[in-house]
């Protein structure tokens, strides 16, 4: 039995500067989460060596597969699944 975990959102998440202000905010929380928090974050797919995506037209991120052990690793007892997140900001 596996894990899945739905948000649903508008399709389009406000205007271009909207977005962009989304992707900033995204940058910082990556970074707490990185810094602070020592929990490794790679591209939406949580490739080796890939870091998450924030810019003007996407947001993709995903838990990495290379948690150091103790900072909410897949390896240890209780295991928190990484939900994958890609938004996309498209003039309709």
């Amino acid at each position: 039995m596996g894990y899945s975990h739905y948000w649903n959102r508008p399709a389009v998440l406000g205007s271009k500067k909207e977005f962009e202000a989304f992707a900033t905010d995204c940058k910082k929380i990556f970074s707490y989460c990185e810094d602070e928090l020592g929990i490794k974050l790679a591209d939406g797919h949580a490739t080796a060596g890939s870091s998450p995506v924030a810019n003007d037209t996407k947001v993709w991120f995903n838990g990495s597969n290379e948690q150091p052990l103790g900072k909410w690793t897949t390896y240890e007892d209780i295991m928190i699944p990484w939900p994958a997140l890609l938004l996309r900001w498209s003039k309709q």
